[in-house]
């Protein structure tokens, strides 16, 4: 049995070691965290196919979450829906992004972004499609020190039509073909502002 003056010196002892074990760890922790950041967020936009043109664009929301790969590179993922201007068709899109920061500025920060994906199609009166895409463009994004993401993209892609299953309506059944196709083959562009939280 330690006398107390001596028990009261190990609990000395003990408190300065705990907190320098903290201060080893903590910006340890940090720093990891810093190195690879997690971002999700959702955005609202529009895309149009080149040969759709004459028609009004299409509207999108989009969920999308992205975590850092390397000191200035974030991988991510996006799950889209379309809507076409009459409603008739929804479209829904599953796609993998790579996000490369451009400069070293700590809030506002230019992006060269690409991405691959598979796109679903199903029309009101039956019909669907099924294809996949590829794209690549430009983002602008404001980081703010509490961890808020606000940022705007615009995007060119190209889509290619796996397969697709039309739906004619039965003899003497009135029928008026949608303003704008399911999913076009070809080139599409695309603009969106999100909103998100980086931590």
């Amino acid at each position: 049995m330690l006398p107390p003056a001596c028990a009261g010196t190990r609990r000395a002892v003990r408190i300065p070691m705990r907190l320098r074990l903290a201060l080893l760890v903590v910006p340890s922790l940090a720093s990891a965290a810093t190195a690879r950041p997690i971002t999700v967020g959702a955005s609202y936009g529009i895309t149009q196919s080149k040969v759709d043109a004459a028609a009004d664009p299409n509207t999108m929301m989009t969920a999308f979450g992205r975590i850092g790969i390397g000191r200035h590179v974030e991988a991510g993922l996006e799950l889209q829906d379309i809507s076409t201007p009459d409603q008739s068709t929804v479209i829904r899109t599953f796609g993998a992004l790579l996000a490369v920061d451009l400069a070293g500025n700590k809030h506002l920060m230019p992006m060269l972004i690409a991405g691959i994906g598979v796109d679903h199609a199903a029309t009101s009166y039956g019909g669907s499609t099924d294809a996949h895409h590829y794209e690549g463009g430009l983002a602008l994004e404001y980081r703010a020190d509490g961890g808020i993401v606000v940022g705007g993209d615009v995007r060119i892609g190209g889509r290619s039509i796996d397969s697709s299953q039309m739906v004619y309506p039965l003899q003497g059944v009135a029928y008026s073909a949608p303003a704008s196709s399911q999913l076009s083959d070809g080139e599409y562009r695309s603009a969106r502002l999100y909103v998100g939280v980086r931590f």
